[in-house]
């Protein structure tokens, strides 16, 4: 089975070229069947997807081992994995599943390496208050980007 380091080192060695993207999620599962996952401060494009893909499977060897190899963007389905994803979130509408698999579903105000502050509004008694909830990334199990289609 192909190293997962070395798909690593070939996938950073691109992206160093390409400080706008990143690496989301790297597996490599028996039969050596290679998913990467790459997102990107302003999106992630098909051609960017190719690129990551030429750079790494021109640089193993089909001859000694045959692999199958997949790159794509995270997926709007996927969760929040990285700090720098939060980053390029803020302003959007998250649903959060902390730890405890409470929920929180409201606006990512600032994200940090140390977590985010999500702002929603909660029924105190009866009225309707407006929270800035500071949540620290070892609290937070999952969080989705609410995507609206109106």
């Amino acid at each position: 089975m192909i190293p997962t380091e070395r798909i690593k080192g070939l996938a950073d060695a691109y992206l160093l070229t390409r400080p706008d993207l990143f690496l989301v999620n790297l597996t490599v599962l028996p039969g050596n069947r290679i998913l990467v996952r790459v997102d990107g401060d302003l999106g992630v494009t098909i051609e960017d997807c190719v690129a990551v893909s030429r750079a790494i499977e021109h640089n193993l060897d089909r001859e000694s081992e045959d692999f199958e190899l997949e790159v794509a963007s995270a997926g709007i389905d996927q969760p929040l994995a990285l700090p720098r994803q939060y980053q390029k979130n803020i302003g959007r509408n998250l649903r959060v599943i902390l730890a405890d698999l409470s929920v929180r579903e409201g606006k990512l105000a600032s994200a940090s390496e140390q977590g985010i502050v999500l702002e929603y509004s909660k029924k105190e008694g009866k009225k309707k208050i407006s929270v800035e909830e500071p949540i620290s990334y070892p609290e937070l199990h999952q969080a989705f980007v609410n995507i609206s289609f109106r």
